[in-house]
């Protein structure tokens, strides 16, 4: 890691709506470094601003995602749609799909609409833990030339 580089804990963007992977994800990784952030559609109704809404929890500048965790139930299937959508717009972070039981079809589905991973059944913890331990930290570049600046300007140095 050079000087203008900063190691950020890992940040995870969670869609669950029943909160169940959430909850058993975090007691399993109670002592890594990460925060998991659920991510709730806003009440607009229209597809941009879900879009724009969903891109900007993904890109925080401060606090970049890592990881997509989506719960799939009949409560968030319109998230494929905003997935989808926002990738048109950018590359995001890896998306691992969880489900409540093991159908091969969903499984075979979901790896289609391109998700790196797919978790089925809560038994299947120890390697969504294990996958979650892998993605390396993202790190934040520091500009060289604005802190030398700073530096430079503090009221102490003029």
């Amino acid at each position: 890691m050079g000087p203008s580089e900063l190691i950020v804990p890992h940040r995870i963007l969670t869609v669950d709506s029943a909160g169940r992977w959430t909850a058993a994800l975090k007691t399993a990784l109670a002592d890594f470094p990460c925060e998991l952030v659920t991510w709730q559609r806003a009440a607009a109704n229209d597809l941009k601003s879900a879009v724009l809404d969903l891109l900007s929890s993904l890109q925080n500048p401060s606090k970049p995602c890592s990881l997509v965790l989506y719960h799939c139930s009949l409560a968030s299937l319109d998230f494929l749609g905003l997935w989808k959508e926002a990738s048109r717009v950018c590359a995001l972070p890896p998306l691992v799909a969880l489900l409540d039981s093991d159908e091969p079809e969903s499984v075979e589905r979901l790896r289609e609409i391109g998700c790196a991973q797919v978790y089925a059944g809560l038994h299947t913890l120890e390697g969504l833990v294990k996958t979650v331990k892998s993605i390396p930290a993202p790190s934040v570049i520091l500009d060289s030339q604005l802190e030398e600046w700073i530096a430079a300007n503090l009221p102490w140095n003029s």
